[in-house]
């Protein structure tokens, strides 16, 4: 008799316990920042109507300057179809995965505020106006 008390109150216990756990993992999920959320200056688009822009916010979403919506994120180019796609960090921490290309599915973003990379002059070549 004494045994399954304390087995019925060990269940109590392990429920009290997982259901807080469960509770405490909601109200994180729910009011936490994402993750890839940045504020300040570089190139910006907008995840509605795609204007880009460079320029400097100080909240994200933030609103777009051409449509009005709150929807403007960091802008990134797909290095496979060149497409400039607004990285929303909310989609992308719903969907728990890390940020792709809508258009060809890419997973390689580059940064649009990098320089490309400059031709390389071929041995014994002289540079374009160096005469």
């Amino acid at each position: 008799m004494l045994e399954s008390k304390n087995l019925k109150v060990a269940g109590i216990v392990v429920l009290a316990v997982v259901t807080c756990l469960g509770a405490a993992w909601a109200y994180r999920s729910a009011f936490k920042e994402p993750s890839t959320i940045v504020t300040g200056a570089g190139w910006l688009a907008c995840a509605s109507c795609t204007h880009s822009y460079e320029g400097e916010v100080d909240e994200r979403p933030a609103t777009c300057p051409k449509c009005g919506k709150k929807a403007v994120w960091p802008a990134r180019r797909c290095a496979s179809c060149k497409t400039v796609i607004a990285v929303d960090a909310d989609r992308f921490d719903r969907e728990m995965r890390k940020p792709y290309c809508p258009k060809c599915g890419g997973k390689k973003l580059e940064s649009l505020d990098e320089p490309k990379e400059t031709p390389a002059i071929p041995a014994g070549a002289e540079p374009a106006g160096a005469s």
